[in-house]
């Protein structure tokens, strides 16, 4: 006797689409994920990087401090304040546009210690 598996084999094989078509929209967005991770990653580093070359320039009195000033770099903007002994230094990253603030206390321009990061 020959039986017809005609429903099952539907079945089966729509089952089979839904599990592959998941697994690839699972992978698709982790790899966005991935990417999107990796970029904030390097943009946060260099502005890190610039932040603490900024700051080794200024601990070793290679840069004079105006009152205020704005530094463009290619991936990073960095303003800052003078005043009272008070600098304060925002790190822009240009392609996020994410922001981070730091506050330096500079006693002379002889040496600088952080405050707040």
């Amino acid at each position: 006797m020959r039986q017809k598996y005609s429903g099952n084999l539907l079945f089966t094989a729509m089952a089979i689409v839904y599990l592959m078509s998941f697994l690839a929209l699972q992978l698709l967005e982790e790899r966005q994920l991935t990417q999107k991770f990796t970029q904030a990653t390097q943009e946060y580093y260099a502005g890190k990087s610039i932040f603490h070359l900024f700051l080794a320039d200024v601990k070793q009195n290679r840069r004079k401090l105006k009152t205020e000033e704005r530094l463009v770099y290619a991936q990073v903007t960095l303003d800052y304040t003078y005043k009272n002994e008070q600098l304060r230094i925002t790190v822009l990253l240009n392609k996020s546009g994410r922001k981070y603030q730091y506050q330096e206390r500079v006693s002379h321009q002889k040496k600088a210690e952080t405050i707040l990061e």
